[in-house]
């Protein structure tokens, strides 16, 4: 047996200090090698953040971004009431540049300009000479430009997907369902209003309008407008039980699918924004007022026989003097007048309590952002009182119009016209009483009586039960005096089954029509906006589903009005 020796064991401790150096070594490279690799994925992070923020190869990314970001989900379609499409969104390409990867700006600028006729050489020229990294040159191709320059090849010149509003019903729908600018984003009508919902709710917006009403509103008013030689012309139509607007042009118009100047006589909704004194329409207006405070009854009668004098000037009425008359003969001949004493009996205070109330003093609360101030006296004296009873000195909207006389001879409540879709079991707003609900019985059956025996012959649409009033008014000139050669007209109609049940309403107005042979030279509002205005009511029945009536159509009347003889005193 060997004895044992620290010397037997001598090689050993040197051999596992190299282990363990070896060892360490390891460690140490790994450590680095771990280091290395996060500095590595730090720094490829960092370049596609800086990518991403410089976009190279794509567009710069500013604040907006977050809600383009939305927008590439998907921008909501816009539809009427029977799910027809008036506006979408459809996918296109579009051409930009890095004008820094662009070899031969010059030869680039002309192979391009020969592939895209419309766009200019020299502003190609610009952008690829500009030294960005991107910088648009053609939005929203054509597949076939889009072939034709995908073949050219140039350097630094792409493609990127890129989303486009289309609206398939042209200008039928403008003035209403407005438009988007080239990124997409709501410049005009409830395409603005409704930016945030359209972006972020995912839902199509379902409007109040009909399609088909649209078309016949628009049809009878290019007619209407053509016949007359109007400068302009717009119309509204609306469901008096819901206030849902039903059809709403404005003329001229706009095509949203083409390049449209903000500021262009098409792109004026007179509906909304137009300001204009109504004219006799108004006295549907003072006739509820009067009869609402309680000064008056139907059987209250006026002296018509002079004419009355406010300083130089005298108000008189239209080709006719008709001596003392009672209120319904009043309102059925349009006395100018007898309507100034009315609304004298009423009081300045009065009026203007009234006119606030039926909403004709301030903005209409509708869902487009264009909507005009109305034009109202600075200080509204006696002399304002009088002019106002009868049309003239104070200026509102047709969509004022439409909203006041709804209130005054519907149900009596305040009607605030909607252009977006009630849902189904949705409540309507509660009842602002505006007028007793007798008061607007009788409105409607004065109304009917215009047109049975007024200046509204030719609204009348046979088997229904039509109610309406005539306005003519002279138009301004810029000096600030009236020109008795021009006029505007406008018509106010109801239609419905009976007096008892009034269903839909229509403003009309035509803007500077002209006299013709068969008019035999008059311009007033009975010849030229009320066959137009009884033409869309006779149109537009039917296709909501409204039944004639076959029985007597003025069932329901007071006897009162039924004795009463309006036949006209000539002077």
């Amino acid at each position: 047996m060997s004895r044992y020796t620290p010397h037997g064991n001598a090689g050993h401790r040197p051999q596992g200090r190299k282990y363990k150096q070896a060892l360490e070594m390891a460690r140490n490279r790994l450590v680095i090698a771990g280091i290395l690799f996060v500095f590595i994925l730090f720094g490829v992070g960092g370049r596609l953040i800086f990518m991403g923020l410089s976009n190279e190869g794509g567009e710069p990314l500013f604040v907006h971004d977050a809600v383009r970001s939305q927008f590439h989900q998907g921008r909501s379609d816009i539809v009427d009431r029977n799910g027809v499409v008036l506006a979408t969104t459809v996918t296109t390409s579009s051409l930009y540049a890095n004008a820094k990867k662009v070899l031969d700006a010059e030869i680039a600028a002309k192979m391009l300009a020969q592939a895209l006729p419309g766009y200019s050489k020299a502003k190609l020229l610009k952008k690829l000479k500009s030294n960005r990294r991107f910088i648009w040159l053609a939005r929203h191709l054509t597949p076939k430009q889009r072939d034709r320059i995908m073949h050219l090849g140039i350097p630094g010149v792409r493609f990127r997907k890129d989303f486009k509003r289309l609206y398939p019903h042209g200008p039928l729908v403008s003035h209403v369902v407005g438009l988007t600018n080239i990124d997409n984003v709501g410049i005009a009508g409830l395409e603005k209003s409704n930016e945030q919902f359209l972006l972020t709710e995912g839902k199509q917006l379902d409007l109040s309008l009909d399609v088909r009403v649209q078309h016949a509103i628009a049809d009878e008013l290019k007619k209407g407008m053509q016949e007359f030689n109007a400068t302009g012309a717009a119309a509204i139509v609306m469901d008096l039980q819901t206030s849902e607007v039903l059809g709403m042009v404005s003329l001229p118009d706009y095509n949203p699918n083409k390049n449209v100047k903000l500021d262009s006589d098409g792109y004026f909704n007179r509906a909304t924004v137009g300001m204009y004194e109504m004219g006799s329409t108004f006295k549907i207006l003072n006739t509820a007022m009067a009869l609402e405070s309680g000064t008056i009854t139907l059987a209250t009668k006026y002296d018509t026989s002079e004419d009355i004098k406010i300083g130089r000037f005298s108000i008189s009425d239209y080709r006719a003097n008709h001596g003392v008359i009672n209120v319904a003969q009043v309102f059925v001949h349009s006395s100018n007048k007898g309507s100034v004493k009315m609304a004298l009996d009423v009081g300045t205070e009065g009026q203007q309590d009234f006119m606030q109330k039926v909403g004709c003093l301030t903005r209409c609360n509708i869902e487009v952002p264009e909507k005009g101030q109305p034009i109202i006296p600075r200080h509204w004296r006696e002399a304002n009182t009088m002019t106002i009873s009868y049309g003239y000195g104070l200026a509102v909207s047709p969509l004022h119009l439409l909203n006041s006389v709804a209130s005054v001879v519907g149900d009596g409540c305040r009607k605030e016209a909607t252009l977006i879709k009630l849902k189904e079991g949705e409540k309507r707003r509660p009842c602002d009483r505006v007028v007793q609900s007798s008061v607007a019985h009788k409105m409607r059956q004065l109304l009917r009586l215009v047109v049975v025996q007024g200046t509204s012959k030719k609204a009348n649409v046979p088997g229904y039960f039509v109610a309406a009033k005539t306005g003519t008014r002279n138009m301004l000139e810029s000096s600030g005096a009236y020109n008795k050669n021009r006029v505007s007209t406008t018509f106010v109609g109801l239609i419905g089954e009976s007096v008892e049940n009034p269903r839909y309403i229509v403003v009309a107005l035509l803007e500077d029509p002209k006299g013709l042979k068969k008019t035999f030279g008059f311009t007033a509002a009975g010849w030229n906006v009320a066959p137009i205005g009884g033409r869309i009511l006779g149109r537009v029945a039917p296709i909501l589903g409204l039944q004639p009536n076959l029985k007597i159509l003025n069932e329901g009347f007071d006897p009162f009005l039924q004795s009463i003889d309006f036949s006209k005193k000539k002077k």
